[in-house]
């Protein structure tokens, strides 16, 4: 990445180009969105645009590809791509793309970036990219005149949005989010015409007078979830690893001569020994006393325990050595890895040291300082910030509460909060990358150290864990963080480092046999409210989204348009789940072949006939009979006919929306409506 204007002058590149930072790519490598993109799958009004620089690609050319993502995650069919040959400066690529290909509906997307051979010429040298969008255009003139009343869209010149306004002075980009966490959103446009030399060609001289068109989202400032992303959260916890020890018993070397006046559990002078590798030695001198070993639960000892003889009054010298660093260190406990290490003492209080050495004893019981570690996390809100949160519950100040496992006490806990620990409801603190947990240690250690139950402190760590059942229910722990983020983004299991292996650091690796969950694809009924509503409901079900008051004109029937006055202006409301908002797609086919498409956006749900949604359309009664008379198939279901008036073309518009979980309004989860709502009694146009 070029994030400096010396890194970018050192590479004779001009910077900066829209924001801080330009992605260098040399010819060797690929570079794939690690996160898919959700899109509206049968739409064909998508549009990628990049600025592309291949002065440093001497030979072959840099393309951006845009590739369908099949349900089951595996890439699908190549829906766009912008190439650009070697020895170019920085120009501004774009394509359009269907989203439905080869009668595949894909739902989402991935981009890849790479450089290519030309021909027989292999790539050799490197590309830079910046600011990758997918957002609409302008269509602004034909590229030659023969080309009139053309359909497809390579005849036609695009202008790509552009920053009209920036947000500050000094800003590198049009919306992004300051230090502060402010974000900082200036004014998109399309220009129509460039200055040109002498003048700067980068200086607008004409913008389109209207910021937005067909396809570009508005941001309502729906209070959607807008806290950090991504977001973790512990599924499965062990706490029979690592063993805490004071940190006065670190690197013990303690021959003595230990005299045990009497005995302990039937004539054994109890020893707690955890299962050592190397670096402890235990040998006895005057073997007169019997020794024992208490192990716990998963602990195998490796070494016996010598001394075996008559019991009472007498003595040994077992000679105790223990040099060997912990793997961590937490409030003056040492912890030990019990597989690679070992802590050793003698734990009858019968037993003195004798010539002025020292005995040193655990304090209490060792299980107590067992800790708790994270050996399994979802992710709930992945890198880039999507989600599938339900809305009223995950926010500041709200009333939900689930229930969890505090990994610090060991206890069930029925009543956590957002608020509680790290926000939202107890989740993990991440190390760097944070969108890469195959890279993570809790710890520096010579191994891998996975998430620790720690008091917040400012550091990696957790707290609660929700150990994740099966099936659809929502009352095991698990489950329950279905009942806050309707859909996870991957699992991670950890891998402890194989024994005697030193180039294994163990670390969390995908579980790829986790089932990620989605939204219910079940509608609620009447009597069968959201999962673990007020924790009593247990069903996992969805409230479908809901088209109502469609008016054309503000009316409901008797639309006649002419040529004189073919304006239609389409109102409608909506009825959204506060659990399933916001919006992000409204879409209105007007049945004469053009549709509107609103995606990418954020928007209220508008229940009011007194705040509708609006939108405006012009007819054309003779483009309408001729894609008629020719049985366009984009015109179904619009006929024409004649009646005591003249001549008319019937138009019914069609309107469907989808919310946050991807519930479609007369359709299902990710599934488009066969029948949406329609301006049934239908728009008479006329000549």
């Amino acid at each position: 990445v070029v994030s400096t204007p010396q890194a970018a002058q050192r590479l004779s590149i001009s910077y900066p180009v829209e924001g801080h930072n330009i992605l260098s790519l040399g010819v060797a490598f690929q570079l794939h969105s690690q996160v898919p993109l959700e899109v509206s799958p049968n739409n064909p009004n998508y549009t990628i645009t990049a600025r592309v620089n291949t002065l440093s690609l001497t030979s072959g050319q840099a393309q951006i590809v845009v590739k369908g993502v099949n349900d089951d995650d595996s890439e699908g069919a190549e829906l766009a791509v912008l190439p650009q040959a070697a020895g170019i400066g920085w120009s501004s690529k774009f394509s359009r793309f269907d989203t439905g290909l080869n009668n595949v509906s894909y739902k989402k997307i991935k981009i890849i970036i790479k450089t290519v051979p030309n021909g027989t010429q292999q790539a050799t040298g490197g590309a830079y990219v910046d600011d990758i969008q997918i957002r609409p255009t302008l269509q602004t003139r034909l590229v030659t005149a023969d080309k009139a009343g053309s359909t497809s869209a390579g005849d036609y010149w695009y202008a790509q949005q552009s920053c009209r306004l920036y947000p500050q002075s000094d800003s590198l980009s049009c919306d992004s989010i300051d230090d502060s966490g402010i974000r900082q959103k200036g004014w998109y446009g399309y220009c129509l015409e460039y200055d040109r030399s002498p003048g700067n060609p980068n200086a607008c001289l004409l913008w389109w007078p209207v910021s937005q068109v067909r396809g570009d989202g508005v941001d309502e400032q729906v209070a959607a979830y807008t806290g950090r992303a991504p977001v973790y959260y512990c599924t499965e916890i062990n706490d029979k690893r690592y063993i805490g020890i004071p940190s006065d018993f670190e690197h013990i070397s303690m021959p003595a001569r230990i005299r045990c006046e009497s005995t302990d559990n039937n004539g054994y002078f109890d020893i707690i020994q955890y299962r050592i590798s190397n670096g402890v030695t235990i040998s006895t001198e005057e073997k007169t006393g019997k020794f024992g070993v208490n192990t716990i639960e998963g602990m195998t000892p490796v070494v016996n325990i010598p001394g075996y003889g008559d019991v009472g009054g007498s003595q040994d010298r077992p000679t105790l050595d223990v040099n060997i660093p912990p793997s961590f260190s937490i409030n003056g406990l040492n912890y030990y890895d019990f597989t690679r290490v070992a802590q050793v003492t003698l734990a009858s209080t019968d037993c003195v040291a004798e010539e002025g050495s020292t005995i040193k004893r655990l304090p209490g019981d060792a299980i107590n300082y067992q800790i708790n570690v994270c050996t399994a996390l979802v992710q709930t809100v992945n890198p880039v910030g999507q989600n599938k949160v339900w809305n009223s519950r995950v926010k500041e100040g709200s009333a939900y509460k689930l229930s969890c496992t505090d990994a610090l006490t060991n206890t069930s806990n029925p009543q956590c909060a957002y608020q509680d620990d790290l926000a939202p409801f107890g989740s993990i603190v991440y190390p760097v990358p944070v969108d890469n947990p195959t890279q993570w240690t809790s710890k520096i250690a010579d191994k891998n150290i996975p998430i620790i139950a720690e008091e917040p402190n400012g550091q990696v760590r957790f707290r609660y864990n929700f150990p994740f059942g099966s099936g659809s229910e929502t009352t095991t722990l698990g489950q329950q963080l279905k009942g806050i983020f309707a859909k996870s983004f991957g699992a991670w299991q950890w891998q402890w480092p194989e024994p005697n292996n030193s180039l294994d650091k163990g670390g969390y690796r995908v579980l790829g046999s986790f089932n990620d969950w989605n939204p219910p694809t079940t509608p609620c009924n009447n009597a069968n409210g959201h999962a673990l509503t007020n924790g009593i409901n247990t069903s996992y079900c969805a409230i479908q989204p809901s088209v109502n008051n469609i008016q054309i004109n503000g009316q409901t029937s008797n639309v006649n348009l002419t040529t004189a006055n073919p304006l239609a202006h389409l109102t409608f409301t909506s009825q959204v789940d506060s659990d399933q908002l916001p919006l992000t797609e409204i879409r209105v086919n007007w049945g004469d072949g053009y549709t509107t498409s609103v995606s990418g956006a954020e928007l209220r749900g508008r229940p009011s006939p007194d705040n509708p949604h609006s939108y405006y359309h012009v007819y054309d009664y003779w483009d309408i009979k001729s894609k008629v008379d020719s049985h366009n198939a984009s015109v179904n279901p619009t006929t024409c006919s004649t009646d005591n008036i003249g001549q008319y073309c019937q138009v019914k518009p069609a309107i469907w929306v989808k919310d946050n979980w991807g519930w479609y309004s007369n359709g299902g989860l990710n599934i488009l409506p066969a029948s949406p709502n329609r301006f049934e009694n239908g728009i008479l146009v006329r000549p």
